[in-house]
């Protein structure tokens, strides 16, 4: 009983993190040309703070992932397929759990890298920018991964024997 508990809970773990890396390799292209172009980081300051803020988003993805369960629970809205009400509320609150996960460790590490205030502020209205537009993609990744690795059913746990095809 307690290892199935663990298993589930590292499949749920695994689940969360795989949306999060899908989420942002899919809406994080722009991500380096805005914040070197726009909010004027320079390339050794950019890539100290991403490598650190990568490091811990990823490391606490499945926090995002409780953040984003909870808070459906709390608001009802747990069925994302039930009707158009509910897509959208269940997208709405994908991007409230996103945002609030992401945006304060961003901060975080900006500030460790001697970024500007001026800078700062601007990778954020561009982060939330981003998470308003495309927050309702990392709840469908979520949900995808989620009956993907954690609800999935094996059909069976025997090996699979490969037998070579009779040659006429």
């Amino acid at each position: 009983m307690i290892v199935r508990t663990w298993r589930r809970v590292v499949r749920i773990i695994a689940a969360d993190t795989i949306a999060l890396v899908l989420f942002n390799c899919s809406m994080g292209v722009f991500n380096f040309f805005v914040e070197r172009y726009f909010v004027g980081y320079h390339m050794a300051q950019w890539a100290g703070i991403h490598l650190l803020y990568n490091i811990a988003k990823y490391a606490g993805a499945g926090i995002c992932g409780w953040m984003k369960r909870r808070l459906r629970r709390a608001l009802g809205a747990t069925a994302p397929s039930a009707t158009k009400k509910g897509r959208v509320w269940c997208a709405a609150v994908d991007t409230v759990a996103l945002a609030c996960y992401q945006i304060p460790l961003y901060i975080v590490f900006a500030f460790l890298f001697g970024a500007e205030w001026s800078q700062i502020r601007l990778a954020v209205y561009y982060a939330i920018a981003e998470h308003i537009i495309g927050g309702w993609w990392y709840g469908v990744l979520s949900d995808w991964c989620a009956h993907r690795y954690v609800n999935h059913k094996p059909a069976s746990t025997e090996a699979v024997v490969l037998k070579p095809a009779a040659c006429d």
